[in-house]
Parts: structure tokens; sequence; C-alpha cells
């Protein structure tokens, strides 16, 4: 391993060759007493770990923050050391980047958050969907099942429909005579959680609010007889 990332202080300036990160600084270091290049003052100033690597938290130009990161690490692939050190006061102002983006990140997500949960309860409230019910758990399939069932005797009141739970989140639709594939498709698209993703088979869970508000399916299948 490289003795000069053992050796880096606080304010040593590092890179890291990935989007988003470039240049960055140790921030603060995590050593083994039981490295012997360290001095007496190294270990008062230093917090003590187990094994014989030293760790380093990195703060980035970007804002970004990468805590814990191993000498082991820092000494191969894309990472660079340039011997160079920041001031105090450049290291306190990258901190206070970070910090900035990092509340702005909570701020966002708090948002997400709080506008799924306003749009869960609109939807729940909502009177054209007073014949589904609400599910408790998102992973409740059996009650998503039942809700299509709802859906279906809605849509179609004269046709009778089997849903059943084949595996793991998915369902077979059967019917016989009585609406197209693609009405019962239409019916039932917004109970189908997976998404197709580019051009080919790939598919994303990408969970919408009436998923969590009358739960969903991965994949549904159909079927669909003759009189």
């Amino acid at each position: 391993m490289n003795r000069q990332v053992h050796l880096l202080k606080q304010g040593a300036i590092v890179s890291l060759d990935a989007p988003g990160f470039g240049l960055g600084a140790v921030y603060a270091d995590w050593r083994p007493v039981e490295y012997d290049a360290l001095s007496q003052g190294d270990i008062a100033d230093a917090v003590v770990v187990s094994g014989n690597c030293p760790f380093f938290d990195i703060v980035f130009a970007s804002g970004l923050v990468m805590p814990m990161v191993s000498a082991h690490v820092l000494s191969c692939g894309p990472w660079l050391i340039s011997g160079d050190m920041l001031s105090q006061e450049e290291l306190r102002g990258w901190m206070d980047e970070a910090a900035t983006l990092r509340r702005a990140k909570d701020a966002e997500g708090f948002t997400v958050t709080q506008e799924r949960a306003d749009a869960v309860a609109r939807l729940k409230a909502d009177p054209a969907y007073a014949h589904l019910s609400p599910v408790k758990e998102r992973t409740d399939y059996a009650a998503a099942s039942a809700n299509i069932r709802k859906e279906l005797r809605k849509r179609f009141a004269g046709t009778k429909f089997s849903v059943q739970l084949t595996m793991h989140a998915v369902a077979q639709i059967s019917w016989r005579g009585g609406p197209s594939l693609a009405e019962v498709k239409s019916a039932t698209v917004a109970f189908q959680s997976a998404r197709k993703v580019g051009e080919g088979v790939d598919t994303r869970n990408t969970d919408t609010a009436f998923n969590e508000a009358f739960g969903g399916l991965e994949y549904l299948s159909y079927t669909r007889a003759e009189v």
C-alpha cells in the first residue's frame, strides 16, 4: 500500500475520477493505534479504529461527501493524491457547501415524500374510487387482486372474471366473452407496477400513488376465451 496514503492529513487534496466527484480533500481521519508510522501527536488527534488500515472522510468541491474511505481504496483505481493541501479556510468553505447541499436534498426529499402522501390521501378520498379498498401494506398482493376484481366488476358488470395470484406479485386475469383484451388491460393497467424500460425486455418497478393507495402487482397476464 502507498505509504503516502497512510500519512494523509486534514486538508490533503485528492481526486476521484467519477461523475459528480472530481477534486476532493480529507476533512477527517480515523487511524488504528497499532500503525507504527504514526507519531504520538498523530495518535492524540486521531479517532481509534480497529485493524491496521486508516480511514479518511473526503469532502468534494462539488459538495458531495464520502465518509470512511479506506487507505486501501485510496491507493488504487480512480483515486489520485496530488500532494497539495487546502487551507483551513478553503476546507471550511467546502464543508459549508456540502452542508448546504445536504440540507437542500433533505428538504427536496421531504417535499417529494409529502407530495406523494398528499396524492395517496386524495385518491383514497376520491368518490370515483369508493368501490376500492385502501391497502394497509403495499405488499398485500391479495388485497390488490381483490381490488382488481372490484374494478372489473364495476366496469363490466355482465362478465365474470377470475383474478388469481399465480406467484409472488403476479396475477392471471381470465374471462369468457364480453369485453375485449384491450378493454380489460385499459381497466387494470393502473394496478401494474412494473413498467417496461427501453426497447428490450427489462422492466422496472415504478410504484405510483395509486399503487400505494389501492395496491399493485408487478405483472398481470390475461386470458380471454370466446363464448
